[in-house]
């Protein structure tokens, strides 16, 4: 774990975009594979929907699309509530992809029937509540049980970003709770040195 306050914060989270577009091609978890130089940028959206659209704006304007993924059992914003649903609908006019951000503690997943059943519910939520359909989830503080367990392609035909398939063909990097893990991101983009990439960061951190 790598702590670089100056590293979050609106002018640099431009720069590493920037560095990104130079060396790599933005895609989604559908598009990975096909892809060549492939970057998957990805928010899981645990705090402030506020900070996500300022995020999914800025990546607007430099013609990046990335997956945010919404969790809608977070103590801090509602899916239900007018502005979240209006901020959500935002981030999908920028032209954003939208995931789920999927709590296996709050449905106690034991086995993949528990999985699916709490992924089909979140899914069919998602439809009713925001109008749209989602293609993949990502679990939120998942346990070594959860990351053991679940490692298929896909539950309830939805993309698991944490699949063997993904973990083996994506290099990893995260800002999780505001540090680098495992390396620095601008490190890591200024020397291009994977060949595919996924980056996850938190929209509050930034």
């Amino acid at each position: 774990e790598q702590f670089f306050f100056s590293d979050f914060t609106i002018s640099s989270y431009i720069n590493v975009l920037s560095l990104a577009l130079n060396n790599y091609v933005f895609c989604n978890y559908k598009d990975y594979d096909t892809t060549p130089n492939a970057i998957v940028w990805r928010h899981d959206v645990d705090v402030s929907i506020k900070r996500a659209v300022r995020l999914a704006n800025i990546e607007s304007d430099l013609g990046i699309k990335s997956t945010f993924f919404i969790h809608i059992h977070n103590g801090y914003y509602n899916i239900h509530d007018s502005k979240t649903i209006d901020a959500i609908k935002e981030i999908i006019n920028y032209g954003h992809y939208l995931g789920i951000h999927f709590d296996s503690d709050f449905y106690d997943v034991q086995s993949k029937k528990d999985l699916e059943a709490g992924l089909e519910f979140e899914k069919k939520l998602f439809h009713d509540v925001i109008g749209t359909s989602v293609d993949s989830f990502s679990f939120h503080n998942p346990s070594k049980f959860i990351l053991s367990n679940f490692k298929e392609d896909k539950y309830a035909n939805l993309i698991n970003v944490y699949s063997n398939s993904i973990k083996e063909s994506l290099s990893y990097i995260s800002d999780s709770n505001g540090y680098w893990r495992f390396e620095r991101l601008i490190d890591v983009l200024e020397s291009s040195k994977y060949r595919k990439l996924q980056v996850l960061t938190h929209p509050v951190w930034w």
